[in-house]
This record gives structure tokens, C-alpha cells and sequence, in this order.
């Protein structure tokens, strides 16, 4: 999952529901994302990246903008590094992290969202 927020990560989540419905387990009407910290910013993700899949999405103190999270990592022990390794660098994979930031693309969101801090 280096590097994949939002991209490979993200497909990994989406063939769930995907599954749960082809195989007639889940009503495809009925499908929502819930997730917290990593979780939620999945969450706030899944609507963006798979339009029409999810009805609802409920985000639990999920990170919304890569960019700003990365920049804030001088705040957290030990994120200096890992941070940089697991999501990206804040200049070097900019464009990348602000296309994979839920708050940057909040206008492709089309469900209800429920923001939980």
C-alpha cells in the first residue's frame, strides 16, 4: 500500500461491496462506506473514485487532504519519516496527493456524507 491512498488501496476496498453484490449477498441500494482515521478518509473516497456504488459514506476523524496531512506531520512522533514513505512527498507527488485528497474534490462526492470528529 506505499503510495496507494486513494489508488490501489482504494480498488482493494471497492471489490468487496463489488463482490457482496454479484454474488447476491448485498442489495446495491443499500451500500454504504464507514470507516475511521485511514478508514475515513477511505470512506470519504469510495464516492469520488466509484460514483453510484455507495449511498451514504460516514467518515470517523478520516483524513481529508493528503497535502496539509503530510505538511502536518512535525506534530505527530515518529510520522517524519513514515509519513513520507507511505503516503508521498508534499512537492514531489503533489499532483497525485491533491487528486486523491476527498476535501480538494468535496464537489464529487454525490451522497450524503456524515463527518464525525
Amino acid at each position: 500500500g506505499r503510495r496507494e491512498w486513494g489508488e490501489a488501496m482504494q480498488d482493494d476496498i471497492t471489490d468487496g461491496p463489488r463482490w457482496l453484490i454479484e454474488s447476491g449477498i448485498a442489495d446495491p441500494a443499500r451500500i454504504c462506506i464507514v470507516g475511521g482515521s485511514y478508514g475515513g478518509y477511505a470512506a470519504l473516497m469510495g464516492p469520488i473514485r466509484e460514483p453510484g456504488l455507495y449511498r451514504c459514506a460516514v467518515s470517523l476523524n478520516g483524513v481529508s487532504d493528503l497535502v496539509d496531512f503530510i505538511n502536518s506531520r512535525r506534530f505527530y512522533v515518529g510520522a517524519r519519516d513514515g509519513w513520507v514513505r507511505r503516503i508521498g512527498e508534499t512537492w514531489a507527488d503533489r499532483e497525485k496527493l491533491t487528486r486523491n485528497s476527498p476535501a480538494r474534490r468535496a464537489a464529487d462526492i454525490g451522497v450524503p456524507v456524515l463527518l464525525v470528529h
